[in-house]
């Protein structure tokens, strides 16, 4: 049995927890001797439960059985021994003893950027962490969430729409979508990136889990974005263990006066990087992928999108069309104002009447999507 196996065994006992299975391998030497350590030596260092859980374990699993049953499904194993293991988590202080993965694991040559933030957003948070995001992932960089509702779905989905790749770290095992209504996502992510958890599969989602599985979202990224925050939000869980991790921080700021901003202000004032415009942090990218030794990032213009559409049916839209997806909006605008914000030689050449059936045309192609009685907002 080689090393995987036996961490495999050692992360199934339900019961022996990463601080038990450290106590064994000090005192032991290593996974070799724990697992073949008469029942003598381990009643030094197991409680009597947890000694027979160990024993029967022993006897009755077959873990090169089980590890091969699970990549049938598609979840690959990877122990702290595994060359493929994250070197980004050895450097961390509660390193996991193995990750469960459907797809991949992040390159270790490529530069990755941890993005989170609250459940409960506003439109200001979520149009800037799908321009933030948007151009992250035009730069070939990952991006790290935790497929939560709110801003970690939003810098997700915005990632895979943009091309990129993005790995979720969930609070449950990696065959459980949570919440539900992620699961498009939760299909989506294994196909340009990888679903990732510590937890053994069939682990059932719990609010205990949540906070743990934080540090491996911190550790996973180069650098971490904080998008949006109220002053007691869990997001700062977050903040607290990539600090331990000595990660840089940069955070969207806020008004004064908004309680969804209320924890990223403070971070600011406790000395956290200010995230500038999208443009100036494209600069900043560049130079942090330099500075981390990663491979060299793909050319990006901001904006690109805000007046095109970087996709086959965005070239095939009309010049009204375009024009009206570049005055869009994440925050709900009325015909008149779309109408208004619209350049003079639209305006000339287009009648109000006009817009408003080129509006329901971008609905139907989801550039567009209707928010109440003749108010739109950006897909």
């Amino acid at each position: 049995m080689n090393n995987r196996e036996v961490m495999f065994f050692l992360h199934s006992l339900q019961g022996i927890g990463k601080k038990t299975v450290g106590n064994l391998m000090e005192y032991f030497g290593n996974v070799q001797a724990v697992y073949h350590a008469p029942e003598s030596e381990l009643t030094k260092l197991l409680k009597p439960a947890q000694c027979r859980l160990f024993l029967d374990g022993r006897e009755k699993k077959n873990p090169k059985q089980e590890l091969m049953e699970l990549e049938k499904k598609g979840i690959r194993y990877y122990s702290v021994f595994d060359k493929d293991y994250p070197k980004r988590l050895l450097k961390t202080a509660d390193i996991p003893m193995g990750l469960f993965v459907k797809g991949s694991l992040p390159e270790e040559d490529v530069l990755t950027v941890s993005v989170v933030g609250t459940r409960k957003h506003s439109y200001y948070g979520e149009k800037q962490t799908k321009e933030f995001c948007k151009m992250i992932a035009g730069m070939g960089v990952p991006v790290i969430s935790g497929m939560a509702r709110g801003i970690d779905g939003i810098a997700q989905k915005t990632a895979i729409a943009n091309g990129s790749k993005t790995y979720a770290v969930l609070g449950c095992g990696v065959d459980i979508c949570y919440p539900e209504e992620h699961i498009r996502l939760y299909e989506q992510i294994p196909q340009c990136g990888g679903i990732i958890s510590e937890y053994f599969p069939g682990t059932q989602p719990a609010a205990g889990l949540f906070p743990l599985r934080n540090r491996i979202i911190s550790a996973l990224g180069d650098i971490l974005l904080v998008m949006e925050a109220r002053e007691k939000s869990g997001t700062l869980i977050t903040v607290d263990m990539a600090l331990e991790q000595g990660k840089e921080i940069w955070v969207l700021p806020g008004r004064v006066d908004d309680a969804l901003s209320v924890g990223c202000n403070r971070l600011i004032a406790q000395g956290a990087y200010i995230l500038p415009t999208v443009k100036e942090f494209k600069e900043e990218l560049m130079d942090l992928s330099v500075k981390y030794n990663r491979r060299s990032l793909k050319e990006f213009v901001p904006g690109k999108s805000n007046s095109e559409p970087d996709t086959e049916q965005g070239k095939k839209l009309s010049l009204l069309e375009k024009a009206v997806v570049a005055v869009l909006d994440y925050k709900p605008l009325s015909l008149t104002s779309i109408y208004e914000s619209l350049d003079a030689e639209s305006r000339k050449q287009y009648p109000i009447a006009q817009v408003s059936v080129t509006l329901i045309q971008l609905c139907m192609k989801n550039l567009a999507k209707q928010a109440g009685a003749g108010y739109y907002t950006r897909s």
